[in-house]
């Protein structure tokens, strides 16, 4: 397994200013509520899908990000690690760091900050709510429909607004995580004006993910395995309320 030198105590040390960011942020999501796509009235009762084991203060992940550039036959791939900080099934949101090494002109290793939606048919739809984030309806399918885990939810989601009756079934919890500050080495190249369409098994814990941008490279995958889960420097404070 692939891992970076990533110790959780001395990232909350180093970031003081990570557990005002953490309560700022995800209380922000709540406002933003509103955007979300409503159901079809003739829609019927869809069930939330379970909590996942995996998605806890402290889970760690680690892996590469490979990156494809327009000119053929040029890539990057970097090390990334990805540290949970908070997460509430319940309103369907969480937030966490990720790490990424060998970043071309970045001189140390890039840190930011994330925060994520859980598709969970209540909360948050497969279709993205947030208008500037430059993502339509067919753009949401196109990318999702990458996954094997949503191919045969696909129907659903499109009759149903976005939503799946077979998500609360599906073994694979989908997310979208996006980029909010750098917290250091944000003077590279590297933008993170995008966001993730992501799926984590729930059985083995895996995590891939693509990222979209309009205006970055075509194609970027990241895939992540499990670590071990550092639970103690979770930032107990601050609650996603």
């Amino acid at each position: 397994m692939l891992r970076l030198p990533v110790d959780s105590a001395a990232l909350a040390s180093s970031f003081p200013e990570l557990h005002h960011l953490i309560s700022t942020l995800t209380n922000r999501e709540e406002n933003e509520v509103d955007a979300r796509l409503p159901l079809p009235s003739n829609a019927p009762l869809l069930s939330q899908p379970p909590p996942c084991s995996w998605l806890r203060p402290g889970q760690e992940f680690f892996g590469m990000q490979n990156v494809t550039h327009w000119s053929p036959g040029k890539g990057e791939r970097w090390k990334v690690a990805v540290t949970l900080h908070k997460c509430d099934f319940a309103r369907g949101v969480l937030c966490g760091t990720m790490t990424a090494k060998n970043v071309p002109e970045a001189t140390t290793p890039v840190v930011t900050f994330f925060t994520g939606e859980i598709v969970d048919n209540m909360n948050w739809s497969f279709y993205t709510s947030h208008t500037d984030w430059a993502a339509l309806a067919e753009t949401d399918i196109s990318h999702w429909n990458r996954f094997l885990s949503f191919k045969p939810m696909k129907k659903d989601v499109i009759s149903l607004g976005g939503r799946a009756a077979g998500l609360a079934d599906c073994g694979a919890v989908f997310m979208r995580w996006k980029e909010q500050f750098f917290l250091a080495g944000g003077e590279c190249r590297l933008t993170i004006a995008g966001f993730y369409y992501v799926a984590l098994d729930r059985a083995a814990g895996t995590i891939e993910a693509i990222y979209y941008d309009p205006a970055s490279s075509p194609d970027q995958r990241l895939c992540l395995q499990p670590g071990k889960c550092e639970a103690g420097y979770a930032f107990p404070a601050h609650e996603l309320a």
